[in-house]
This record gives C-alpha cells, sequence and structure tokens, in this order.
C-alpha cells in the first residue's frame, strides 16, 4: 500500500531593517540602558507618541517585568506610549508580534513582483484593535513597514 501526502511548503519573507535613528532614539537606548532598568532593545521605532521597542524573544517577559516594576515605582512617567515587541526578521511574525494582544489573529503573506501582499484575518469582535483608535495601531504599522524594511518594497494590506 503506497500512500502519499501533499507536503506544504511554507514560505518565509524575511526582511532586512533600515532605520535612520537620530538623537532622539539614542537618548531612549540610553534610557531604557541607565535607568536602573537594564533593557537593551535590539531595534527602537518612534512614530509620533509612540516607542516601540523591539526585544530579544528569548528575554520578552523578563523585560516586561523589568518595566512594569519600572513603571510602578518611578515618579515620572514618560510623556510617550512604550510598547515592547518580540524581534524578528519573518513579516509574518513580525505582524504576529505587533498585534500580540489579538487572539486568533490570522497573517497570510504573498510575495508578487517586489509587492507584499499581506491578509490579516481576525475574529469580528476583535477588528477594532487592529485598526485601532482613529486608525491609529494601522496607520502605525503601514508606516513601520513603509519606512523601517530595506529595499523597495510596496505593501498592500487587507483586513478581513
Amino acid at each position: 500500500m503506497n500512500s502519499t501526502a501533499d507536503l506544504a511548503i511554507v514560505e518565509h519573507h524575511y526582511v532586512n531593517f533600515h532605520i535612520t535613528y537620530t538623537s532622539t532614539h539614542l537618548a531612549w537606548f540610553q534610557f531604557f540602558k541607565k535607568k536602573k532598568i537594564n533593557i537593551e532593545p535590539l531595534l527602537i521605532y518612534i512614530h509620533e507618541d509612540c516607542v516601540i521597542c523591539f526585544v530579544d524573544p528569548i528575554i520578552y517577559q523578563e523585560i516586561l517585568r523589568k518595566w512594569n516594576n519600572y513603571m510602578k515605582f518611578c515618579s515620572l512617567k514618560p510623556q510617550f506610549h512604550v510598547r515592547f515587541i518580540k524581534f524578528s526578521q519573518e513579516l509574518k511574525e513580525i505582524i504576529e508580534f505587533w498585534y500580540f494582544n489579538i487572539k486568533d489573529l490570522e497573517v497570510s503573506i504573498v510575495f508578487n513582483q517586489n509587492s507584499f501582499e499581506i491578509l490579516l484575518n481576525a475574529p469580528k469582535k476583535y477588528r477594532k484593535f487592529l485598526i485601532g483608535r482613529h486608525g491609529k495601531e494601522i496607520e502605525m504599522l503601514v508606516s513601520f513597514l513603509e519606512n523601517c524594511i530595506a529595499g523597495n518594497f510596496q505593501y498592500s494590506l487587507k483586513i478581513n
């Protein structure tokens, strides 16, 4: 008896980052390192009033604990909203980690002629979190994709 199984081939879309660091970025790196938090982000992205820190996935929970302890006991709260995201160079994982709080999020990515077609499929009750208040969350993600991933890629983003 001879049986054959179809093997699913998963395409991985690895990306490189291109971020121009300013003195503000460097100040945030120093802030995390020197304020008794002892956090070393791998990458920092600043969008308006939000600082997104990409950290090593292995120590992600430890970093969250350190940050929460700092916020609990510090007298001066940062004026910026600070978010920690697990670091990855796979586009699918970057987006999944970006929306870590959305359960059952399905991310599919197709690459066609220098263009990424990204489909985000979330349960209906969580779709508002994909977009964010006044479209802020999706705007921040699109800005990150356009400005921080090296290469001349186009992005098509669809929410189901």
